[in-house]
């Protein structure tokens, strides 16, 4: 079965979403409010858990028109999480898993974590990669709080009151290229 929201469309409506705790499980775009024109969202203090395994997982905010504040967002599972639109959001938590092409794909847009920013690789092998969606086009990572483990970055400006030294963390942190604001650790030869 597929766990899929869907409110993509200009009619006026609301979204009100307390204290709830809703989990998608799609193969695709599991949170859509590609569209926000005329939506309103109160996020409360709710969780949104995108936790497909095995694929692209895609929360789409506001592409064609006012992007949504959220709550906590959290991406589990195998595969592709992808922010598709800008966003604002309290809390922001991708987790990886015992494979080697987990990512974070921040696709078209920045985005604004008022809270923590929690990226968490499995292991030093089994890392995650965290990206812009446009090789060469650098998107920002702006976040009150910075958490991160076994995480590799290309094309990511990280930004916000948060610190973006990621010299010594658990796993190490790679440049991939094209980041700015970030300081990596120190690469070393390996034969």
């Amino acid at each position: 079965s597929w766990g899929i929201f869907n409110s993509d469309n200009s009619n006026t409506r609301a979204l009100n979403l307390g204290a709830s705790n809703i989990t998608t499980t799609s193969g695709s775009t599991g949170w859509n409010c590609a569209t926000g024109t005329n939506l309103t969202v109160t996020p409360g203090t709710s969780t949104i858990t995108m936790a497909y395994g095995g694929g692209i997982t895609i929360f789409s905010n506001g592409i064609t028109a006012s992007p949504k504040t959220y709550n906590n967002v959290v991406f589990t599972g195998a595969g592709s999480a992808r922010f598709k639109g800008a966003g604002t959001y309290a809390n922001v938590t991708r987790t990886g898993t015992a494979v080697k092409t987990d990512d974070f794909y921040i696709d078209g847009s920045n985005q604004v974590i008022t809270g923590t920013l929690t990226i968490n690789g499995n292991s030093a092998t089994n890392r995650v990669l965290v990206l812009s969606g446009t090789l060469g086009t650098a998107r920002t990572l702006t976040a009150a709080t910075v958490s991160v483990t076994n995480a590799d970055f290309r094309d990511i400006t990280g930004a916000g009151a948060g610190s973006w030294n990621l010299a010594a963390i658990t796993g190490n942190s790679g440049d991939a290229g094209g980041n700015s604001g970030i300081t990596f650790t120190t690469a070393a030869t390996q034969t």
